[in-house]
């Protein structure tokens, strides 16, 4: 369900579908993330502001990626395994 509020981002406040956060979001609705990240607001609120060449991993491969259980990881250089 997509909020109708606009959401903060650092010190700006977007739209939910204008978000810079709005597409890892739904992209990750796709792999069945845990309950707390049913609601892009609190999803955006818990992870704040994405450092610059980061991707949104889990800690724990094991469990639902989640508002427990996320960090933001240094994207591989292309043609690194």
């Amino acid at each position: 369900m997509v909020a109708t509020q606009p959401v903060m981002y650092g010190r700006v406040r977007y739209a939910t579908t204008k978000h810079p956060l709005y597409k890892t979001w739904r992209n990750m609705m796709d792999y069945e993330p845990d309950a707390g990240w049913s609601s892009f607001a609190h999803f955006a609120d818990t992870v704040g502001v994405r450092p610059p060449k980061t991707k949104l991993k889990r800690v724990d491969d094991s469990k639902s990626l989640g508002p427990d259980n996320w960090q933001w990881r240094p994207l591989r250089p292309i043609g690194n395994s």
